[in-house]
């Protein structure tokens, strides 16, 4: 609610698709209701997850493993096109983002904001630059376009090493904290906002999936991640995991 309003131009909605068979590529399409008519704003493919494994001489499951994508490391917006221009056995029919999507507490050089609506902005335009770097052919939104997404969070999320203090998040404030109208609670609060809409409504609840005989459980130790070394999850997801 903290955003301007000029800058509530994404809007983000969950929609769940039913009795879809396994093993299959489909083209999905976002289509915008205008007085004259759907207008097609974007479009992806995404892959079903196979019941079983394949076996050669059938082309392999790809799952591809990343994080840490720093969108003004790549100004050309090469990211989609690393991946594209791949062999087509070693082409990811999924993609696990384990952290550090997006660095909102980076550069450490720029100016401190005092005001919530300023803050909250900043963070926004950091998610803005990295989900539209590039263009539609090359740049990140391509790159996630091309294939399922699950993501999980890391400490840039938020900043360096969340929840425990950092300097970078000191210098984004003024010298004199009382003029500040945020704190870093509020700065985790935009952070979560913000993972939710583009990354992940989940916001840290454990993902799981199977692949064939292949089992994969993806433990957020992020979210709930405490202050301090000793506790990286709470207690019910770290039950969940040992269960597993």
């Amino acid at each position: 609610e903290d955003l301007p309003q000029d800058l509530r131009t994404v809007w983000h909605q969950s929609v769940t698709l039913h009795n879809l068979q396994p093993g299959r590529r489909r083209r999905i399409d976002l289509l915008l209701q205008q007085d004259q008519g759907e207008e097609p704003a974007a479009s992806g493919y995404v892959s079903t997850i196979p019941e079983a494994l394949p076996r050669i001489p059938d082309q392999p499951y790809v799952v591809l493993l990343g994080s840490c994508f720093a969108w003004y490391q790549d100004q050309a917006g090469l990211v989609r096109l690393n991946v594209k221009n791949l062999p087509d056995p070693y082409k990811p029919d999924l993609k696990i983002l384990c952290g550090d999507q997006v660095y909102l507490d980076n550069p450490a050089i720029e100016a401190p904001v005092r005001t919530c609506a300023s803050l909250a902005t900043r963070l926004f335009q950091k998610y803005a630059e990295t989900w539209f770097q590039g263009d539609q052919r090359c740049g990140f939104g391509a790159f996630l376009s091309d294939s399922c997404t699950y993501f999980m969070a890391d400490d840039h999320e938020f900043w360096n090493n969340h929840p425990n203090w950092s300097p970078l998040l000191t210098l984004k404030k003024w010298p004199l904290p009382f003029i500040n109208q945020w704190n870093d609670q509020t700065w985790i609060r935009y952070g979560e906002d913000l993972y939710a809409a583009f990354q992940s409504s989940g916001k840290g609840s454990p993902q799981q999936f199977s692949l064939g005989s292949i089992d994969f459980f993806l433990l957020d130790t992020r979210f709930s991640r405490q202050k301090g070394s000793a506790n990286f999850t709470d207690t019910q997801q770290l039950t969940q995991v040992t269960g597993w």
